[in-house]
C-alpha cells in the first residue's frame, strides 16, 4: 500500500502486511474473510490515522516453492470526513460522509436544486453524511434523492460566478443602495463548495461537469488549455466592479480586485484544520506577478470571445485609475478600494458592532467622513436585504434616508439597529444579510458605496460525553440544545449519525422548545468500530433547518475477551 511520490513506512505512506485471519485495528490489515477453490475475498481496513491521498494497492503472491509474483491491483483515494463552509470572514467546519454524485445528466443519487423551493423533498442544508441519502436511494429503488446543494456534492472552494467570459463580475444598484438582480447577471458565491469533477449547477460540453482543469494552468492565466479552466480562473481571481445605475445612465463607483478567491482551504492532514491553498491558485492580490497573470488571461479571453460582443469596457476595469470608492468587505476595521485618495473628498466605513447570532438585533455604525476643508452636505441611502448564497439578492426588508452636513474635515459616527422583528420574517435559510449604503455629495455630485455581508451565527450544540467509550457497548450522550429566538420553535427534531457509531441514522423527536429555552436530551449509543470517530448532530425545527455541531470521539477496544 502506497500513496505519493516518495511513499516511506516511515512517512505513514506506505505499508507492507500480510493477509490473516484478525489483525490490530491501530494499523493496516488484510483480513480473509472467505476462500473458495478459485476465489479468497478479503477486507482491507485502514487505521484511523492513515494519510488521505490516493492510494496504489500491490499484492505479492508466494507459491511456497521459492518463487512469488507481484500484481498490481488497483488504485483507490482515502477521503477524509471533514470540509470547511461559510464566507472569507466566516470559515466554520462542516463534518460530512462523502460518497454521492448528482443525478441532473447521469441517473445519479441525488438532485440538485438551487430554487430555495424544497417541496417534495429534503432542504440541503439538513443534510450531515451520504448514509442516510443512500439509504433512502436503496429504498425508492434508486430514484434520485431530493435534494443536494454543492456543499453536499463535495470538496471546498470559495468562488465567483461570471456569466460572459471576461473575468469580470457586474453589480449594478440604484441609488437607494439595493442591488439589481436583473442587470447583475453575474455572481459571487459566498459559500461556495466545489466537488472533484462535479459541477452540479451547470453545464461543461453539454455534462454536469467540471474539470480536469490544471491547478498551475488556473494560477498561470493559461485559459486555452482543457478542461473549464477560464471557469474556474474566474472563480478564484475575478475582478468585481459595481456600477450605479440613476434613470438611463450607470456610472462606474468602484473595482474590487480582493473579494473573489479569499481563503481556498482544504483539510488539513491528520488534523481537523482547515488549509489555506490560495497560493496554488492564484499570485498574492496586488502582486506584479499576478497583475501579469490576469492581463495575460485577459488577452486570452478576449482572443476566445473575438467574434463575440465587444466587452473593452469592463475588461480594462482593473487597470483604470481613478476610480472614487470607498468598500468594506472583510474586517469590521478594515478600510478599501481608495484607489486615488487625491480624489476622494469623502469616506464611509460600516462596521459591526459585534457578531450577531440568529434571534439578536444587527447594532452596526457608519462612519462618515469629510476628507475636504469645505462644507459639505451627504445624503446617505441605506438598504437591507436578505442575500441567498449564490449573491442572489431577495427585496430589500428595511430601507432609510439621511441627509448629514459635515463642517471642514469632520467626522461622524452613525449608529442604527435593526430587530429581528424587522428582519426575522425575511431572512433565508442562508442566514445571509446584505447591508448597502449610497452616499451622495450634492455640491461636486460625488457617489459612494459602501456594504457588509452579515453572516448571523446559530448557538453551538454542546456535546458531552458521560461515560466511558469501548466498542460494542452502550456509552452515554449529553447534547444541550438552544432555541435561539424570542418565540417557540415548534415540531424540533434532533438528527445524528456518525461512522462507526452508528449503522443508521438516530432520529429524536424533541416537540416545542419555548423562547430561548436550554433543552439537555441524554442518550446512549453503541459503537460498533474502534479508533477515531465523528458524531454529526443537526437540530432542526419550523424556524430554522440546520444547526449543526459534531464531536470527535476515540473509541477503545473492549479488552474483556
Amino acid at each position: 500500500m502506497a500513496t505519493g511520490p516518495n511513499a516511506e513506512k516511515s512517512s505513514g505512506t506506505r505499508a507492507v502486511f500480510p493477509v490473516t485471519r484478525s489483525g490490530p485495528t491501530s494499523s493496516w490489515r488484510a483480513v480473509c474473510a472467505h476462500t473458495s477453490p478459485s476465489c479468497v475475498e478479503i477486507t482491507l481496513s485502514a487505521p484511523a490515522n492513515a494519510v488521505i491521498g490516493r492510494y496504489l494497492l500491490q499484492a505479492r503472491v508466494d507459491s511456497g516453492t521459492g518463487q512469488a509474483t507481484s500484481y498490481r491491483l488497483w488504485e483507490f483515494t482515502l477521503l477524509s470526513t471533514h470540509g470547511a463552509q461559510g464566507n472569507k470572514n466566516w470559515i466554520h467546519p462542516c463534518p460530512w460522509n462523502y460518497g454521492q454524485i448528482n443525478s441532473n445528466d447521469d441517473s445519479g443519487v441525488l438532485l440538485g436544486n438551487w430554487s430555495e423551493d424544497y417541496s417534495g423533498g429534503i432542504c440541503p442544508c439538513e443534510w450531515t453524511g451520504s448514509v442516510a441519502i443512500l439509504r433512502q436511494w436503496d429504498a425508492t429503488g434508486a430514484q434520485p434523492v431530493k435534494y443536494g446543494q454543492c456543499w453536499v456534492f463535495a470538496a471546498a472552494m470559495c468562488t465567483g460566478h461570471e456569466k460572459d467570459g471576461n473575468l469580470v463580475i457586474d453589480e449594478y444598484y440604484n441609488t437607494m443602495g439595493h442591488i439589481l438582480a436583473t442587470e447583475s447577471k453575474d455572481s459571487i458565491w459566498l459559500r461556495r463548495v466545489a466537488g472533484a469533477g462535479r459541477n452540479t449547477s451547470g453545464t461543461s460540453n453539454g455534462l454536469y461537469c467540471c474539470g480536469p482543469a490544471p491547478v498551475k494552468a488556473i494560477k498561470e492565466g493559461d485559459l486555452h488549455l482543457s478542461y473549464d479552466t477560464p471557469f474556474v480562473f474566474s472563480m478564484v481571481n475575478a475582478d468585481r466592479v459595481v456600477w450605479l445605475i440613476y434613470g438611463a445612465r450607470k456610472e462606474k463607483l468602484l473595482c474590487d480586485s480582493r473579494c473573489v478567491g479569499n481563503h481556498i482551504s482544504t483539510k488539513s492532514i491528520g488534523r481537523d484544520e482547515r488549509k489555506d491553498i490560495t497560493d496554488s491558485y492564484k499570485y498574492r492580490e496586488g502582486s506584479q506577478e499576478e497583475r501579469q497573470v490576469f492581463a495575460k488571461a485577459l488577452a486570452r479571453a478576449q482572443h476566445r470571445k473575438a467574434q463575440g460582443p465587444s466587452t473593452a469596457e469592463p475588461q480594462a476595469s482593473r487597470f483604470l485609475p481613478g476610480l472614487r470608492a470607498s468598500l468594506d468587505v472583510s474586517s469590521p476595521a478594515e478600510r478599501h478600494g481608495q484607489e486615488a485618495p487625491s480624489k476622494v473628498h469623502t469616506c464611509l466605513r460600516l462596521k459591526l458592532a459585534k457578531s450577531p447570532e440568529v434571534g439578536q438585533d444587527l447594532s452596526l455604525v457608519l462612519l462618515a467622513e469629510n476628507l475636504a476643508f469645505e462644507h459639505k452636505d451627504l445624503k446617505l441611502s441605506i438598504s437591507t436585504g436578505s442575500v441567498l448564497h449564490d449573491g442572489t439578492p431577495l427585496p430589500p426588508f428595511w430601507q432609510n434616508t439621511l441627509y448629514i452636513p459635515f463642517r471642514p474635515k469632520e467626522e461622524k459616527v452613525i449608529p442604527w439597529t435593526i430587530s429581528y422583528t424587522q428582519y426575522g420574517r425575511h431572512l433565508s435559510q442562508d442566514r445571509l444579510v446584505r447591508v448597502s449604503v449610497v452616499g451622495e455629495e450634492n455640491s461636486t455630485w460625488e457617489k459612494l458605496l459602501v456594504e457588509r455581508i452579515i453572516t448571523l451565527a446559530y448557538p453551538a450544540i454542546l456535546i458531552n460525553v458521560l461515560s466511558p467509550i469501548v466498542v460494542n457497548r452502550p456509552f452515554a450522550l449529553d447534547v444541550e440544545i438552544t432555541n435561539p429566538l424570542h418565540e417557540p420553535a415548534r415540531d424540533c427534531v434532533l438528527t445524528m449519525e456518525g461512522s462507526g457509531l452508528l449503522k443508521e441514522q438516530l432520529r429524536l423527536d424533541i416537540g416545542v422548545l419555548r423562547a430561548q429555552e436550554r433543552s439537555n436530551i441524554t442518550f446512549q449509543i453503541i459503537p460498533f468500530k474502534t479508533g477515531q470517530r465523528q458524531l454529526q448532530v443537526n437540530f432542526k425545527s419550523n424556524k430554522f433547518k440546520d444547526i449543526k455541531g459534531h464531536t470527535t470521539l476515540i473509541v477503545a477496544p473492549n479488552t474483556r475477551f
